[in-house]
């Protein structure tokens, strides 16, 4: 108690905290990089082979020390950019619920792998907010991923004067869109003078962007990429199908048309090969009686062979016909595709043309 009441002597009025400050930083510190691992909540991030622990312990003891003795005469204490022992700094409790605060805290580092840094002080010894924010953040060694947030409450002035300010490093990933919404809804929230509303409102917006971690873009534009490829893949493969099947719907009705103007004529064909036939029959009948040397018979005999062969033909006509369809011809039911039917006529046209014209061309005994 003695040594509380020193301090209040005019002498001594320079705040503590600078001074708790100033003989920290005459410890040996070895500079040794950062290493971003997280630790237990509301534990200092350790950096392994250094004399940090050691400086960030003498600070954390100092700050209340230092505070404690600045708040005894009423007055708000000036706090300049200090290392952060924790991710929630709030020596004198302002926050009314800092467990809430904590467990917003850890949400997002469980969602995003980032850490939002929350410190909570009432006077900014001359330094403007957001100088004052990237300064602190540097003397922790927070890294491009760290954000950073500062809760200024003016106990000297109205109740309620709240400010507040968010650093959120571009390798953090939160889209900057988001960043200004969130600062938007953070002066809103300190204008109602309510710090624990200005920190939970910081990590909702926080948490509600989400980050874009390293190949996240890359990794979206490469589904994109696949999904419009499939997509078009699937409509060249329907288009392709849709095409083929209308050109073969097309060309099976041409077919269609062709073979049934091809069984028309072949009617006609077959018609005038069986009256050659018998005629030609008619005329084998006349010739034998004028078979008068052996020559005649020999060709008598060429003769009969020669309508021999054209009746065979014929029958194969009618009944290679008779297979292509079903059906009256008016009405032509076919067995086989409108193509090979068109094929199939296109032969039995040939056979009943030539069958026809050697009929014609008998030689008979004279």
């Amino acid at each position: 108690m003695v040594g509380v009441q020193v301090v209040e002597v005019p002498v001594l009025q320079v705040p503590v905290v600078q001074i708790a400050v100033l003989a920290v930083q005459l410890l040996p510190v070895p500079v040794v990089q950062p290493q971003p691992q997280r630790g237990p909540l509301l534990m200092r991030r350790p950096v392994a082979g250094s004399a940090r622990p050691l400086r960030t312990a003498v600070l954390a003891l100092a700050l209340p020390v230092g505070l404690s003795i600045g708040l005894s005469g009423g007055a708000a204490s000036a706090v300049p950019p200090f290392d952060l022992p924790a991710e929630l700094v709030d020596e004198q409790g302002v926050l009314a619920h800092p467990e809430a605060v904590q467990q917003a805290q850890d949400a997002y580092y469980e969602e995003t792998r980032r850490q939002l840094f929350v410190v909570v002080v009432d006077d900014l010894d001359g330094w403007d907010t957001p100088s004052w924010l990237a300064q602190t953040a540097r003397l922790s060694g927070l890294g491009q991923e760290d954000l950073a947030l500062v809760v200024v409450t003016d106990v000297d002035a109205e109740p309620g004067i709240v400010t507040a300010a968010l650093q959120v490093p571009e390798g953090a990933g939160v889209p900057a869109s988001a960043v200004a919404r969130t600062e938007r809804d953070i002066s809103a929230a300190a204008a109602r003078g309510d710090a624990d509303e200005v920190a939970r409102t910081a990590l909702a917006g926080l948490r509600a962007a989400g980050v874009d971690r390293p190949g996240d873009a890359t990794a979206r534009t490469l589904w994109w990429a696949a999904v419009v490829i499939l997509v078009l893949a699937v409509a060249g493969t329907v288009a392709l199908w849709l095409i083929q099947r209308a050109r073969t719907a097309t060309r099976e009705a041409v077919d269609r048309v062709r073979a049934e103007e091809l069984s028309g004529t072949l009617g006609s064909l077959v018609v005038e090969l069986d009256d050659a036939l018998e005629e030609a029959q008619l005329e084998l009948g006349l010739a034998q009686a004028r078979v008068e040397d052996e020559e005649a018979a020999a060709r008598l005999r060429e003769a009969q062979e020669t309508v021999r062969l054209a009746e065979a033909e014929a029958g194969q006509v009618h009944r290679r016909r008779s297979e292509l369809s079903l059906g009256p011809t008016a009405a032509l039911t076919w067995r086989v595709p409108p193509g090979e039917a068109v094929a199939e006529l296109e032969q039995l046209h040939t056979l009943a043309r030539s069958t026809r014209e050697r009929l014609r061309g008998l030689q008979l005994p004279a």
